[in-house]
């Protein structure tokens, strides 16, 4: 468990990073999401 993120984001769930990169919490933005991953696998 990673003590830092749960102090920072104890009632923030979900919370989503990719690749280290904050994205979105409270709820699921699926088009960042989408355009990141689509955006990630183009490299």
């Amino acid at each position: 468990m990673n003590v830092r993120w749960l102090r920072l984001y104890r009632y923030e769930i979900p919370v989503v990073f990719l690749n280290g990169e904050y994205l979105c919490k409270h709820a699921l933005d699926e088009l960042l999401l989408e355009q990141r991953l689509k955006a990630i696998e183009n490299r």
